[in-house]
């Protein structure tokens, strides 16, 4: 009988060259950010830390970017998730490696802006963007080296707010020509923080970049944060006022040369507030602003959740709208929702349903409820 078993050394020559092929070839890392399929996704069981994340002007599709670093091997690794609300759909988009993302906005409702630090610290921040529709980085990096991170900077806008690199630490005005080139408008402003005192993401900024308001966190301040307004073209600031001084939990800010305006939520609903420069004072408006022509970067209405139901907020008049009732929802179950879902905001589907959006601790909760406000399914839950 013929014998077919391979001989010896022609095994071992298979098994090196399986070997060899491995090593040239690894398996592709894992990606970060939630494990698992997208309908099983959590925001509390992911690979790495989530670095940002934002919804789209349209309120249709949502980006998140999770960080991953290797501290025994000084690697990172990045990701972009990205979320179809109306095709219940998700995709991803590997960054390049050895990035981390902190802030990304949307350029325009299809298109990702990612700001990030790389492993080369002298290059400043890096900006790259993605295509949401195809989950893919479009083009290469570009990097502006007096800029260390991007602290506030609105979707589809081209004014935003930053840190700059050197000493001392300052904030500073800064608009994009395009997304290759970028300038600094007027002069930076120191912060003045310290081991004690550091910058918080509480941020507003004009339309035209003159004006902007930042905060820090200050354990002198009366409520721990305190709030300037900055003449970006002059390079000063003046404090405006402490965080208690405020009627309620900011929900926005938008800073011009008359005044800033600040929408709160007061009571599980908004309220608009006016900071006066001449008076340095806030005043409510619980009957509205009027005539928004001075802020014309705020959005005519607000949509955001309470533990009693869904509100559409109206920045001129002050009038809330009901458009989702919780109050008979009072099951366990229901009850557990409207806690998880409290103080989100909200966006209508093409189906009818809502999306709720929320951030805690930097966890991201995403539910889709059905038009009677009762809990329809999961979309990226914390727990």
């Amino acid at each position: 009988m013929k014998n077919n078993r391979l001989p010896l050394y022609v095994l071992f020559v298979l098994v090196a060259v399986a070997l060899v092929w491995r090593v040239s070839n690894p398996p592709p890392k894992t990606m970060p950010g939630p494990v698992g399929p997208f309908n099983g996704w959590k925001s509390s069981r992911a690979i790495g830390e989530m670095g940002a994340q934002n919804v789209n002007p349209a309120g249709t599709l949502w980006a998140g970017a999770w960080n991953e670093k290797e501290t025994s091997k000084d690697t990172s690794d990045s990701a972009v998730r990205i979320v179809d609300f109306n095709a219940y759909s998700a995709k991803s988009c590997r960054l390049p490696d050895n990035i981390e993302v902190n802030f990304l906005n949307w350029v325009d409702d299809k298109t990702i802006r990612v700001c990030f630090t790389s492993s080369a610290p002298d290059k400043g921040l890096g900006m790259l963007l993605v295509d949401a529709v195809e989950a893919q980085v479009k083009g290469k990096p570009e990097y502006f080296p007096e800029i260390a991170r991007v602290v506030y900077w609105p979707n589809a806008t081209s004014t935003f707010i930053a840190q700059t690199t050197g000493e001392p630490e300052s904030v500073a005005a800064f608009v994009v020509d395009g997304e290759k080139s970028c300038k600094m408008i007027g002069k930076p402003i120191p912060t003045g923080v310290s081991k004690q005192i550091s910058l918080h993401k509480d941020a507003g900024i004009s339309a035209d970049g003159r004006w902007f308001m930042f905060s820090v966190s200050d354990p002198a301040a009366e409520g721990g944060r305190v709030y300037y307004l900055a003449n970006a073209e002059e390079g000063t600031a003046q404090k405006a006022f402490d965080l208690n001084d405020v009627p309620g939990r900011i929900d926005g800010i938008w800073p011009s040369e008359t005044g800033v305006l600040l929408v709160c939520s007061v009571n599980q609903k908004l309220q608009a507030a006016i900071y006066d420069i001449a008076t340095n004072k806030i005043t409510a408006r619980p009957n509205g602003v009027g005539d928004l022509d001075a802020w014309p970067a705020v959005p005519k209405s607000i949509s955001i959740t309470a533990y009693d139901g869904g509100f559409e907020f109206d920045t001129a008049t002050g009038k809330s709208r009901a458009v989702l009732d919780f109050t008979k929802l009072n099951s366990e179950s229901d009850k557990a929702i409207r806690d998880l879902i409290r103080d989100s905001h909200f966006y209508k589907l093409k189906s009818g349903n809502f999306i709720t959006i929320s951030e805690t601790g930097g966890a991201i909760d995403i539910r889709e409820l059905k038009p009677d406000g009762r809990w329809y399914r999961n979309v990226l839950p914390r727990i």
